[in-house]
């Protein structure tokens, strides 16, 4: 009888560090895709700075392709909260919590990285925003800049 406890509580264990492992792995894509939409935002700014459409329309599918592939980490990672807390609504940052402290330092700083990459994208997508509300600004008798070239000059002075 001890043996099926001992067997028990060991089976748990490598449950529970599997899920802290695959936590922990989903937390690190999610810093990298965001990072990486962060990088194609970029990238976009300096195709929107050298009218170079063809560049703009590659961003924003690869946006895309980033965007999808980053909704299914963040399911993956409500499903192991989900898991680990009992509700698949608790902030990562609140699981040591719900752990009683027995969160690892490792995903502890994974959550504070990802808390930090959604800050700098957040950061990007305002950068891009005004960009193009710049761009998007009539050019009534050659627009705010005097002209293509000038406004060319002032988005890419955005881009920076």
């Amino acid at each position: 009888m001890l043996r099926a406890a001992e067997a028990g509580a060991t089976s748990a264990r490598a449950i529970g560090a599997a899920v802290v492992e695959g936590l922990a792995d989903t937390l690190r894509t999610e810093v990298w895709l965001l990072d990486e939409l962060a990088a194609i935002l970029r990238r976009q700014r300096g195709a929107l700075a050298l009218s170079d459409l063809e560049g703009v329309d590659e961003c924003v599918y690869a946006a895309q392709r980033v965007l999808l592939t980053l909704g299914e980490a963040r399911r993956r990672r409500r499903s192991l909260v989900g898991v680990i807390a009992g509700s698949e609504d608790v902030p990562v940052e609140a699981l040591d919590g719900w752990w009683r402290g027995r969160s690892t330092p490792r995903l502890r700083e994974l959550a504070r990285e990802v808390r930090e990459a959604a800050d700098r994208l957040s950061q990007d997508v305002a950068l891009n925003r005004r960009v193009l509300q710049e761009l998007a600004q009539p050019a009534a008798g050659a627009g705010r800049w005097g002209g293509g070239g000038a406004r060319r000059a002032a988005v890419a002075s955005l881009t920076l």
